[in-house]
């Protein structure tokens, strides 16, 4: 197995270009120390507050794996207290730079995974290609309801503007199931991939001419607490296997955050859903405010 050992820490005076050139040819770029020990305890308590009160009083935002819970979905509308916990200028202000704009949360995810839930072998082999938006149209783009709002297949020209941030709460290592991915797998030129639980069913799709599938293995991502993996929606990965007994060390607590520039839109007649609890991160700083979702602010 690959493993990927390069890393850049956030204090690196070359951090935008050494992520953007990664971004670029590996379609990720693994950021470390983005956040202290003291931030880490805060958001994990509030991460733990939102385990136990999130089936109870939002079920239908949660999902669930083995009865054990698996994501809670939309999780800054339910919580916007961990958005300024986790939406910091130091921690993701190289976003408006890669972006070349200010950059605005589209989609957000707590996801908490544990042995029980992991098998042997690596979860679903996938791209993320939808998001949520405030309509259906109706068309082979709706990918059915993210409970209770709708989910829409993005357009790839509109995928490739985006970026998603995947901040690492706890230590991601190869045995409790660190992402897998294929670097630069999002440049890639085929059509739509279906999912896949096997990672050569899924290569097996890709029509690009220029990708000699064969080439291709899994590269293994571990991550130090702190950390935070900065992806181009459409590279291909899953979380890998857990091979660590259940206990200490083998639960991964991830927050993922999708980012658009602002301004982007669908393209398709819809729109980026409007949450209530708008953050913007600017090269400046980062701004938070409070808007009337039927259209006023």
């Amino acid at each position: 197995m690959k493993i990927h050992e390069e890393a850049i820490s956030i204090n690196d005076e070359s951090l935008y270009k050494k992520a953007k050139e990664s971004l670029e040819r590996n379609s990720f770029a693994l950021v470390t120390e983005a956040y202290s020990s003291c931030e880490l305890e805060l958001i994990t308590f509030l991460f733990r507050i939102i385990e136990e009160e999130g089936p109870i009083r939002h079920p239908e935002w949660c999902a669930w794996k083995n009865d054990d819970l698996w994501a809670v979905r939309n999780v800054l509308e339910l919580y916007p207290e961990l958005m300024k916990l986790t939406f910091t200028h130091r921690a993701l202000g190289v976003l408006p730079r890669i972006l070349n704009a200010p950059a605005l949360c589209c989609g957000h995810t707590l996801m908490v995974k544990s042995p029980e839930q992991q098998s042997e072998s690596p979860e679903t082999w996938h791209q993320d290609n939808g998001q949520i938006v405030d309509r259906h149209l109706g068309d082979d783009m709706d990918k059915g309801y993210s409970t209770p709002l709708k989910k829409r297949r993005l357009r790839r020209d509109v995928l490739n503007q985006m970026c998603e941030a995947r901040i690492h709460i706890e230590e991601q290592t190869i045995e409790n199931g660190c992402l897998h991915v294929i670097p630069g797998s999002a440049n890639w030129e085929s059509g739509e991939i279906d999912d896949s639980t096997s990672f050569e069913d899924f290569l097996s799709q890709v029509e690009d001419s220029k990708v000699q599938v064969e080439d291709f293995e899994p590269v293994a991502v571990p991550s130090p607490a702190g950390s935070i993996l900065f992806m181009r929606p459409m590279i291909a990965h899953a979380s890998g296997p857990c091979i660590r007994p259940a206990g200490e060390g083998t639960r991964r607590r991830v927050f993922q955050a999708e980012f658009i520039p602002k301004g982007l839109t669908p393209g398709d007649g819809s729109l980026f859903y409007p949450w209530t609890y708008p953050g913007e991160i600017t090269e400046k700083g980062v701004f938070f405010k409070h808007q009337d979702v039927l259209g006023g602010s």
